[in-house]
């Protein structure tokens, strides 16, 4: 199974896509953030399904956004969001 980031709308649980890069999710949600604001960052995530189809919150919430941001390779060196 190929390693995937997901993001999701916590209330719905709805997966926006499956992304094969962490790039391309942010900037999923990166439009998504642009075109409903803040509101919609409280209610998002970012995970990562391995490649044993486990998975695993990276970022939701402000620390969602700050990812957009600066990737989330500079937030993993700081412990804010999991890659792994």
């Amino acid at each position: 199974m190929t390693v995937t980031y997901e993001p999701r709308d916590i209330d719905t649980g709805n997966i926006i896509g499956a992304f094969t890069t962490s790039k391309d999710a942010l900037d999923a949600v990166r439009m998504l953030l642009q075109t409903f604001e803040s509101d919609y960052a409280s209610n998002s995530t970012l995970g990562r399904r391995d490649h044993t189809g486990s998975f695993h919150t990276v970022a939701n919430g402000d620390d969602l956004v700050a990812a957009v941001g600066h990737g989330l390779a500079e937030f993993a060196q700081h412990g804010r969001v999991a890659l792994a």
